[in-house]
């Protein structure tokens, strides 16, 4: 069935990519070809969402994991001594 979804794959670099696409929920998947993509392109599992609040959710997840990492990274270089 064709219904809007919500793209958060990219989320950290490209932003939330709304589109119109193929969803099989039995499968938990979507395929199509959203905005700026050449190619069908299918999304499984948390890559995208039906509803812009699970998407929004999802983003922050997102956001929050890479700050904790960038700030492991940030805490071992600066324990580096040369």
């Amino acid at each position: 069935m064709i219904q809007k979804v919500f793209i958060t794959k990219y989320a950290l670099t490209s932003g939330i990519i709304e589109c119109e696409m193929e969803v099989r929920e039995n499968e938990k998947s979507c395929y199509g070809t959203p905005k700026g993509f050449v190619f069908l392109t299918g999304f499984y599992n948390n890559d995208f969402h039906l509803t812009k609040d699970e998407a929004l959710k999802d983003c922050n997840s997102r956001k929050d994991k890479k700050i904790i990492s960038l700030k492991r990274q940030i805490f071992k270089i600066e324990k580096m001594s040369f």
